[in-house]
């Protein structure tokens, strides 16, 4: 019985792993779309492809399915479009969920009942933006220790606006119309990055406490498991 218990535990995390994986790819497909829809397919042309690429090939996206996307001729029907909506999370926190799809009519339902199952409820598209605001997001790791002073220098004259240390490396933040800039900044220093995206960052901040804290955060990870969410940004400390 101990063999096949531990033989369903190996199946059960594989299982994890590979639905794991499946999103991380579903989610990175839909970028390398959305990137071509919106500055075309020549990448020396557009920073948001570029990027989409380098984020395929770190995760290990089959160069097939690659190609696919880019030479599949896009068709207007099929097109993807993003769309914000707001959920009042529970302690005040304002969450805004960014979801890409081709049918928006299909992503809200499953969206809403979710919600509903933690009693929730789903605002209005573009609710609360206000609250947020469009900047360029860079996780740059894995940076030894003794270059973080030298690459927070060299974004203090790029124009960050804010700035994170971590374990492994560094978060930085900037304006929305820095994305390309900073994307030909990383590519010549040849720093590598674990995110390089657009967000939407709070105005302001809610501190709660640490127990209320994991719930809302956990919330959030739980709504970016869902098919069409492709992130979802809070106000949470």
């Amino acid at each position: 019985m101990a063999g096949h218990s531990k033989w369903s535990n190996i199946k059960h995390r594989k299982s994890a792993q590979d639905s794991k994986k499946s999103k991380i790819a579903s989610k990175l497909v839909k970028e390398i779309k959305v990137a071509v829809q919106e500055g075309g397919i020549v990448a020396e042309n557009n920073a948001k492809l570029r990027i989409a690429l380098k984020k395929a090939k770190i995760a290990n996206l089959s160069k097939k399915i690659i190609e696919k996307i880019l030479q599949k001729n896009q068709n207007k029907e099929n097109y993807l479009h993003r769309y914000l909506y707001s959920v009042y999370a529970p302690e005040g926190v304002v969450l805004l969920v960014n979801i890409i799809s081709d049918n928006i009519k299909r992503s809200l339902p499953a969206l809403r009942y979710f919600l509903h199952k933690r009693g929730l409820n789903l605002g209005e598209q573009g609710e609360n933006k206000h609250l947020f605001s469009p900047k360029v997001y860079i996780y740059l790791s894995p940076i030894p220790k003794k270059e973080i002073e030298k690459i927070l220098m060299i974004f203090a004259k790029e124009e960050a606006e804010d700035f994170e240390e971590k374990e492994d490396g560094i978060k930085i933040w900037g304006a929305y119309n820095l994305f390309g800039k900073w994307q030909k900044l990383v590519e010549k220093q040849g720093w590598s990055f674990k995110e390089y995206t657009m967000v939407y960052r709070p105005l302001h901040f809610i501190e709660i406490e640490e127990e209320k804290r994991k719930k809302v955060l956990n919330l959030v990870l739980q709504l970016e498991i869902l098919d069409d969410v492709h992130a979802v940004y809070h106000s949470v400390k």
